[in-house]
């Protein structure tokens, strides 16, 4: 027998209570310029790389769901961040869900009720890493630009020697008319090429 709309009557809810919403305001403002999205599975984010225990993975982490995912442009999840109340019996699933971030390397913040210190702290993070990358590529950058000068100079050294030896060669020119008339008006004499 199929289901029907009919048989199970739907209302519509929003993704997030009052206070889950507060908390999605300040996290949109602390990574700023980057994706938040709500209530994710953990299956959306992670793949098993043992073919064969996938189905097991899935059993285990199927019901784990983070309240804010932050990704980047590119999709790549930054970090993970729950809201924690102590008296929830979810604590296991915390410890399960921060145990797997770490192991992938992405940021896991777990909330709690005083949820704005915790947030300056994620901010904090954030924002060092943000001045960390950036003075990497920065540095990065000042070094290419740093070998291209030095390229740069030499090959103008190079050039003024060689201009230098060419003037050598017997122009009749008299100096700092080289771009005047001559009767030798090539760079090199014609027996040198």
């Amino acid at each position: 027998m199929k289901a029907t709309a009919a048989e199970f009557p739907l209302r519509k809810r929003k993704l997030l209570n009052q206070q889950e919403y507060e908390i999605y305001q300040l996290v949109r403002h602390v990574y700023e310029g980057q994706d938040v999205l709500v209530k994710t599975s953990l299956t959306r984010m992670v793949v098993s790389a043992d073919e064969a225990k996938t189905q097991a993975l899935f059993q285990c982490i199927e019901h784990l769901v983070f309240l804010f995912v932050v990704m980047d442009a590119e999709t790549h999840v930054l970090a993970c961040i729950d809201f924690y109340d102590p008296a929830s019996r979810k604590r296991k699933d915390v410890r399960l869900k921060a145990s797997i971030m770490a192991s992938l390397g992405i940021d896991y913040w777990v909330l709690s009720s005083d949820y704005l210190d915790d947030l300056k702290k994620v901010q904090a993070k954030f924002d060092f890493s943000k001045v960390g990358q950036a003075t990497f590529q920065n540095s990065a950058d000042e070094a290419h630009s740093n070998d291209f000068t030095h390229a740069k100079a030499q090959l103008h050294e190079r050039l003024k020697d060689r201009r230098n030896e060419v003037r050598g060669f017997g122009d009749s020119s008299p100096p700092g008319s080289e771009f005047g008339t001559s009767a030798n008006s090539f760079l090199l004499p014609l027996d040198e090429r």
